[in-house]
Formats: structure tokens, C-alpha cells, sequence
């Protein structure tokens, strides 16, 4: 891995660590279910992305 790839991805990193804690740390009625539905959420949308693509790629066409 280059260098420079290496630092972009790190750079990345916090960035994106930094938008969680603005996101997390408005003013929120009631933080613990803002997190809970993230949870669900995105859990929900990483299997709505992962079982189409199962399908797609026929990990099982080998067997």
C-alpha cells in the first residue's frame, strides 16, 4: 500500500469519526434510542445491500 493511500484512508477515518460525535452530540430528546435506531437501521441496510448481491455473485457456484 502507498503511502499517500494509507494517510487518505486515515484522514477519511477521522473525518468521519468526527461528523459521528457532531451528529451524536446534538440536541437530542433522547440519545440512547437516536443510537438504537441507527443501529437498526443500518443493520437493515447493510442486509438490503448484502442479499441482492449474494444472489449477483453465486458464492455457492463453486460447491
Amino acid at each position: 500500500m502507498r503511502p499517500i493511500t494509507s494517510c487518505l484512508m486515515i484522514f477519511l477515518y477521522f473525518i468521519v469519526v468526527a461528523f459521528a460525535m457532531w451528529f451524536i452530540s446534538l440536541d437530542w430528546t433522547c440519545t440512547i434510542h437516536v443510537i438504537a435506531r441507527m443501529a437498526i437501521f443500518s443493520a437493515l441496510f447493510v442486509l438490503a445491500i448484502w442479499l441482492p448481491m449474494v444472489k449477483k455473485l453465486d458464492l455457492n457456484a463453486g460447491e
